[in-house]
């Protein structure tokens, strides 16, 4: 697998656990992992204030379907689709901070390691 493709897997493991995170809410399990999107773990916040289920699934399905999307576009080589990803990704991470760094110091670490490796992916598709 070439180098740039191996960097866009990031986009598809960041979609899938944030997926894993909903389904642990689903489930009542309380428990998020630090490795998913803070902005999916806002909408399950609604599930354990008791909110429906659907529409929360309806959107973090959506959130995480856009991390894909921008993933088959960065495995084909687009800087662009690496550009948006970092920007989005970033964006989350800050969404954390303000929320409170204490106490999402492994998700933040956990994004800092996502961005280094998308930024080199970035980098490769700029040669």
């Amino acid at each position: 697998m070439r180098p740039v493709g191996k960097a866009a897997n990031i986009f598809y493991l960041i979609a899938g656990l944030s997926l894993v995170n909903t389904f642990l809410a689903i489930s009542g399990v309380n428990l998020a992992l630090a490795l998913g999107l803070g902005i999916t773990r806002i909408f399950d916040q609604a599930l354990k204030s008791g909110g429906s289920a659907g529409p929360v699934l309806v959107v973090n399905a959506a959130v995480a379907g856009v991390f894909v999307a921008i993933g088959v576009f960065a495995k084909r080589g687009s800087s662009a689709a690496f550009l948006i990803g970092l920007l989005l990704y970033a964006g989350d991470a800050v969404l954390l901070c303000i929320d409170g760094v204490l106490i999402h110091i492994p998700s933040i670490i956990v994004h800092g390691i996502f961005l280094a490796g998308l930024f080199g992916g970035y980098r490769l598709t700029r040669e």
